[in-house]
């Protein structure tokens, strides 16, 4: 069960509470007799308590979920800056592999870069590198 399907039942949970003091009110302003009166008030007094609970779990779950959602935004805001300060050190790879390859003796031919392999092209990407 994930929190927002917990804060969903506490809501209604407090909604039902909410509920059933309203009728209990009514009851109350119909009711007669004193006895009746009191066992009234007295599940009124308790439902409101119960109700003050709930809203306070409630209150809890809420900031609970809203912690995480900044946690979520902060990790992927840290990330994205991450990512820009890399992307501004070193041409993205792909575009790097190619001026690479090229400057490779066997031209297109060669190995690494049909396969890929960087380990292969790590001697060009170097001496890339270095002359830039």
């Amino acid at each position: 069960m994930s929190i927002n399907d917990i804060i969903a039942e506490k809501r209604k949970n407090v909604e039902e509470i909410e509920t059933k003091i309203a009728q209990l009110n009514r009851k109350l302003s119909f009711s007669t007799l004193s006895e009746e009166k009191k066992k009234i008030m007295e599940e009124i007094t308790k439902l409101e308590k119960q109700k003050r609970e709930s809203e306070y779990e409630l209150q809890k779950l809420q900031n609970e979920r809203l912690n995480e959602l900044a946690e979520q935004l902060r990790k992927r805001r840290e990330q994205e800056k991450q990512e820009e300060r890399l992307s501004t050190v070193l041409p993205p790879v792909e575009e790097f592999t190619l001026r690479v390859c090229f400057k490779c003796t066997e031209k297109t031919n060669c190995e690494a870069f049909l396969t890929k392999n960087r380990q292969k092209m790590l001697p060009c990407i170097l001496s890339e590198l270095l002359n830039h």
